[in-house]
């Protein structure tokens, strides 16, 4: 990964979608935002993201699938789920599929920075 990290933001919910796009791009990194799972796929396949952060329940398309669909392209997108329902076997599915974290609405935005750091530095073991 050269430059800032680039992150896909996928969240139906305007205010959380603003409010960490606003975060993100206050901790250096590149940024684009779409509000469906539809339009999260069509900005992947014009543009390369070093993360995805997509919501659980999206109109339409739910993020677990618009993932699927993208790891089609590339099965080594890092991304990670954010969800208001902190639903047991929607998280085990998500982390199944290859997820960084599943994050529980609200969630602190510092564990976000935590992913970023993780996928600079991918070969760092945590414990």
């Amino acid at each position: 990964m050269g430059g800032k990290p680039h992150v896909l933001i996928v969240e139906d919910d305007l205010l959380v979608n603003s409010s960490l796009e606003r975060f993100l791009r206050q901790n250096d990194l590149e940024v684009d935002c779409a509000s469906s799972g539809e339009e999260g796929l069509a900005k992947f396949r014009d543009l390369h993201y070093d993360l995805v952060l997509t919501d659980l329940k999206l109109p339409g398309m739910n993020g677990l699938e618009m993932v699927r669909r993208m790891h089609q392209t590339d099965d080594a997108l890092p991304f990670a789920v954010m969800s208001a329902y902190n639903e047991f076997d929607d998280a085990l599915h998500a982390l199944k599929m290859g997820a960084m974290d599943f994050l529980a609405k609200p969630f602190d935005a510092k564990k976000i920075l935590h992913l970023i750091e993780k996928i600079k530095s991918p070969h760092t073991v945590s414990i």
